[in-house]
């Protein structure tokens, strides 16, 4: 119950109190994984990156699932720490092909390393498995401005600002 009040009142915008019941609830039970996951996105979102890899550590422990894998993942990428998030990436993957969290990871790594063929094949897997998945639009879009397709691009950017109910990318 305190995970799910966590969550509401996260979506109502009542962070200090979702903080406080996603902690209530890893004291009550410490191998809570979904609290641990989810606390770690808002410790993302707040720029604490440490504190979210710490979380996103003990969400794998406890709940080692395809989202929580894909969550590390991208803490893990942004910082700096480009083969734990690979291996994040492949951990997910090897739990749900389709995850568009993962594939979105993997296709940022492939675009940093100039493999923009292979970026954008996850790219559009990822919209193919979650269509509202928007940040994989986005950065397609980006990628299609890199690789010099400004259509292509701008319909995914069109995509991406005509959708502002995903909370996320």
């Amino acid at each position: 119950a305190l995970v799910n009040r966590a969550v509401a009142r996260c979506r109502r915008g009542d962070l200090d109190g979702s903080f406080k019941d996603f902690d209530a609830a890893i004291a009550a039970n410490p191998n809570c994984g979904l609290a641990y996951q989810n606390r770690s996105m808002l410790l993302y979102e707040r720029g604490e990156l440490d504190r979210a890899l710490l979380d996103c550590n003990e969400a794998v422990r406890c709940l080692p699932t395809a989202d929580s894998y894909g969550q590390r993942a991208i803490v893990r990428q942004v910082l700096g720490d480009e083969q734990g998030a690979l291996k994040d990436v492949e951990a997910a993957l090897g739990l749900d092909p389709h995850h568009p969290g993962a594939l979105v990871t993997r296709a940022a790594h492939a675009f940093r390393a100039g493999r923009f063929e292979e970026a954008e094949g996850d790219l559009d897997q990822a919209i193919l498995a979650d269509p509202t998945y928007l940040l994989a639009y986005q950065n397609r879009g980006n990628l299609r401005l890199t690789t010099r397709r400004p259509s292509g691009a701008m319909a995914d950017f069109d995509r991406r600002l005509n959708d502002r109910s995903q909370a996320y990318g």
